[in-house]
């Protein structure tokens, strides 16, 4: 198991109570995360190097200027729909998307 392997575990999901309703608690399937564990410990170049990767998917993808244009471009979209919304229905109960 090396290389371009794919490498996966499988998982079952326990809903638990708690103060988010449909929150879920992972349970793998032990079998798997024994055998997964043992690939690690066998083969630390390549789980160094998908960690290397990893790692560099999160920081491009996921940093905080990334996300703060994601979001900007999701309020600049919600904006304009508002806009064109105005021009097609007409306002009710005084409610008005005019910032």
């Amino acid at each position: 198991m090396s290389g371009n392997a794919i490498h996966h575990c499988s998982i079952s999901y326990l809903e638990f109570d708690s103060n988010w309703p449909g929150h879920l608690w992972a349970k793998p399937n032990i079998t798997d995360l024994r055998r997964l564990m043992r690939h690690v410990q066998r083969n630390p170049h390549e789980v160094r190097h998908k960690g290397i990767e990893s790692r560099k998917f999160i920081v491009e993808n996921f940093s905080l200027e990334h996300i703060g244009h994601r979001l900007v471009s999701e309020f600049d979209r919600i904006l304009r729909s508002m806009k064109d919304l105005n021009k097609v229905l007409p306002l009710e109960r005084g409610i008005t998307t005019e910032l």
